[in-house]
């Protein structure tokens, strides 16, 4: 499997309608299928650019949507991350607005791997990495991947990536994925 990005990114100086938050639009391909079924999965995902945004980061927030504007109060205090919410290095916020799968991929793991990916690729400069969950099941999958439950909120949830992350391996030949944890709660907490 693998994915294909696209986005709309503005060659003008950022300000705050414009340039602060990049939006990605995701699809999921497995590569076993034809080309006309190959698409098992859309993601929409937003990388908040908080350090370059420095004074106008509520702004630009309110200025994209109400969903981003939600946010704001939650892990941000003036222009930077709120001090609990952010530990070790990092100038952005990774945002997993939403992943959608086919029914065939739903209980494959195929969410937390596009995640775990997008983390370490197009998210490495992210403190935080934010995903929505629906409900307690959706909630424990997210927390195999290091996932905490953000306080004061119902249904967001947050990822340091300071830390040691686990990794979300193939299953060969059975089209999904399986996540492999970190030794322990100590190995976790050095930094990455």
């Amino acid at each position: 499997m693998h994915r294909r990005i696209t986005t709309e990114i503005t060659l003008d100086e950022p300000d705050a309608d414009e340039g602060l938050v990049s939006w990605l639009d995701i699809e999921v391909l497995d590569d076993r299928l034809d080309e006309e079924q190959a698409v098992v999965g859309r993601a929409r995902v937003a990388i908040i650019h908080v350090e370059v945004a420095g004074g106008r980061l509520f702004f630009a927030l309110d200025a994209d949507s109400g969903e981003l504007e939600s946010l704001y109060e939650v892990y941000f205090e003036g222009d930077s991350f709120r001090e609990e919410s952010f530990e070790g290095v990092g100038q952005d916020l990774l945002y997993v607005s939403e992943i959608e799968l086919v029914p065939s991929s739903r209980g494959r793991n195929v969410e937390l791997a596009l995640v775990r990916r997008l983390c370490d690729t197009l998210g490495t400069g992210s403190a935080l990495v934010v995903v929505r969950c629906a409900d307690e099941p959706e909630a424990a999958a997210w927390r195999t991947m290091g996932f905490e439950r953000t306080r004061g909120t119902s249904g967001l949830m947050h990822l340091r990536q300071s830390l040691v992350q686990p990794r979300v391996v193939r299953v060969e030949g059975e089209g999904q994925f399986r996540v492999v944890p970190v030794a322990s709660t100590d190995a976790r907490r050095r930094p990455n």
